[in-house]
């Protein structure tokens, strides 16, 4: 007999990409909360936790409304949930930013992580200004963005023949290779699988060879997820506020 647990795993996996999205969102506000807590700065380990587990009981209780419908999405649904993802998934993102800092208005924090979650770089604060808790929830962000558009490019718009695969395959765009939903999704989750654990690795080597050039290990890590999600977003100006590390350069200089 299939336990509710594994039923509910079921349906939180088959729901739509916005929500699958959103419970990425959710379940990675515990890291900074356990940074947070690590340095002793409860206040901002509780606002990232509690807007967690606010994320994940929405995303329990739609799993439940939707538990006796078959969901099913096509391509032009999955571009519309990545949309949505865009202009939504930050508002969310965005709560515990704009409660820690408290001087700001909602909209600064938004356009925040809409800069982060689509790696363009756009700079709302100053990094003097935020904490350390603040910066690693940013480069966090951008580093699920990063990995977000590489996985849209291979796991939906190849399939699509869209984002210039129709001139990589010399197929006319009319000639779309058509998915079922459920090819759609089985493709979705396994190049997830094959991308996510390499993308993961190079962060994690490039974050092994900053500290190893002689960056902080701190620092290193924001490098490391900026530079592979290609966002520019660190905890610093510039490399030069590391008295003209030269190494670490050179290591970014490869990596990017």
């Amino acid at each position: 007999m299939i336990s509710f647990k594994s039923k509910m795993w079921f349906r939180l996996s088959h729901l739509p990409f916005f929500f699958q999205l959103f419970s990425v969102a959710a379940l990675s506000m515990f890291l900074p909360s356990a940074h947070a807590l690590t340095f002793e700065n409860y206040a901002e380990a509780r606002s990232f936790f509690y807007t967690g587990i606010l994320g994940l009981f929405l995303l329990l209780m739609i799993a439940l409304a939707t538990s006796n419908r078959t969901l099913e999405e096509s391509g032009i649904q999955q571009l519309t949930s990545l949309a949505l993802g865009f202009l939504i998934l930050p508002v969310y993102l965005a709560i515990p930013e704009h409660d820690i800092i408290s001087t700001t208005d909602f909209i600064n924090a938004y356009l925040d992580m809409v800069s982060a979650l689509t790696t363009t770089g756009f700079v709302v604060f100053q990094p003097e200004i935020l904490s350390d808790t603040i910066h690693l929830w940013r480069a966090v962000v951008a580093w699920m963005g990063g990995a977000l558009i590489w996985l849209v490019a291979v796991a939906i718009l190849a399939p699509m023949n869209l984002g210039g695969f129709e001139v990589a395959s010399g197929s006319p765009i009319h000639q779309t290779h058509y998915l079922t939903s459920k090819e759609r999704q089985h493709f979705l989750h396994r190049n997830f699988s094959a991308l996510f654990p390499l993308y993961l690795s190079l962060t994690g080597l490039l974050w092994f060879a900053l500290a190893l050039s002689g960056l902080p290990g701190f620092d290193s890590l924001i490098f490391a997820m900026s530079i592979l999600s290609t966002s520019g977003i660190t905890a610093v100006e510039n490399l030069s506020d590391f008295n003209g590390n030269w190494t670490a350069e050179v290591v970014i200089f490869i990596f990017f």
